[in-house]
């Protein structure tokens, strides 16, 4: 199992972290808490030939979820979340994007 951490600059809360594990054999990879940055995580995900089966969301705010769109549309995968936070993910009022100043990509 691969494990990666990458930290994420988000401008208004500072630095938060998404985390890649991939299975070496299958390259079948969930990436966890794209929160900000989309081509930092799609740079590490395009170097290790992930094949992107999940996208595991702690919970629905702005700074955990920004990153999904762009990482769904380019990979696929099947996108994971609570299903009580679940409508906070397209409502910045819930998912707090607008505040923290994020495009939900």
């Amino acid at each position: 199992m691969i494990l990666k951490r990458i930290k994420l600059d988000i401008q208004m809360v500072g630095e938060t972290n998404c985390y890649i594990i991939q299975d070496e054999n299958t390259k079948e990879t969930m990436v966890i808490d794209p929160g900000a940055e989309p081509e930092k995580i799609c740079e590490m995900l395009d170097t290790l030939n992930a094949k992107v089966k999940y996208i595991l969301l702690t919970h629905c705010h702005g700074d955990h979820i920004s990153a999904v769109k762009t990482i769904k549309e380019k990979y696929g995968g099947r996108v994971l979340i609570h299903i009580a936070d679940e409508p906070g993910l397209k409502d910045p009022k819930v998912n707090l994007s607008d505040y923290i100043g994020l495009r939900i990509y």
